[in-house]
């Protein structure tokens, strides 16, 4: 349930209990009413609403919303235009490859996600790209923990390019093997819930987000020019499924006074 609606002139909303939900208009959030509120229980937040002309894409909306997101303590969900709603979008399943990383040309095709039964979309599949970096591998492991316990399937998509590949790197085979080893330690995560491919980052993740409810994707609240490059990219396009921002401070606190069941330490402690 969305709690209430601000429009884009207003200050710092709530708090980091606070999800603030962006859409463009009213009809938006009402149409991802069902997600908006599973995302709320699976991370224990009140949503509120903040209009943002996002879905249109005006000139410099994506610059804005990073501002405002970058002030904001809690998550910020955007949300997909009415006119992708009503172009009959529904979630699809895109499992995981267990036979390592850069083993696969693309994205499965179709799915077996479902819709709630007056229409709309639940969470039931959640994408979370990662770099694999130390802060946001720790931040990936808390958010598959806590959405594990609230029964969403969380898949984590790691990227291969030439920038982050290991020095020794043959491709496919034994260095690949290794590497996969490597993403499933750093992020706590079993076979099937770890996607590894290579290629360009806002190109895969686009293509696995069509296999996903909600995209999550884990910042460092750094909104000025030459930061948040990869956000400003899938953002500054039609987005077909919501897309959450999380702050990596915010990630910190959430896990400052809880404990990751899933691996039975403080998450903190990783």
């Amino acid at each position: 349930m969305v709690t209430n609606a601000r429009n884009g002139s207003s200050g710092r909303p709530g708090t980091g209990s606070d999800l603030v939900v962006v859409a463009e208009h009213a009809q938006d959030a009402l149409d991802w009413a069902a997600l908006v509120g599973d995302v709320g229980r699976a991370l224990a937040l009140a949503p509120t609403v903040e209009h943002l002309p996002i879905a249109s894409r005006r000139a410099g909306a994506v610059d804005q919303l990073l501002a405002r997101a970058s002030q904001w303590p809690g998550p910020v969900l955007v949300l997909p235009g009415v006119t992708v709603w009503r172009g009959n979008r529904a979630p699809s399943g895109a499992g995981a490859d267990p036979r390592g990383p850069a083993c696969r040309d693309g994205p499965p095709a179709g799915g077996d996600g479902t819709a709630e039964g007056d229409g709309q979309v639940g969470l039931h599949r959640v994408l979370i790209p990662s770099d694999a970096s130390p802060a946001v591998a720790v931040g990936v492991r808390m958010l598959c923990a806590r959405l594990g316990r609230a029964g969403v399937r969380a898949t984590v998509l790691h990227v291969l390019t030439e920038s982050n590949q290991p020095r020794m790197w043959e491709g496919p085979g034994h260095h690949a093997k290794e590497w996969f080893a490597e993403m499933r330690r750093r992020h706590g995560t079993p076979t099937d819930a770890l996607t590894v491919v290579s290629g360009e980052p806002e190109v895969q993740m686009r293509a696995y987000a069509a296999g996903a409810d909600l995209v999550v994707l884990l910042w460092g609240s750094d909104s000025h020019a030459g930061h948040a490059t990869v956000i400003r990219s899938l953002l500054g396009r039609a987005i077909e499924v919501p897309h959450l921002l999380v702050r990596l401070a915010w990630m910190a606190e959430f896990g400052s006074s809880g404990t990751d069941t899933a691996h039975g330490r403080r998450a903190t402690d990783a």
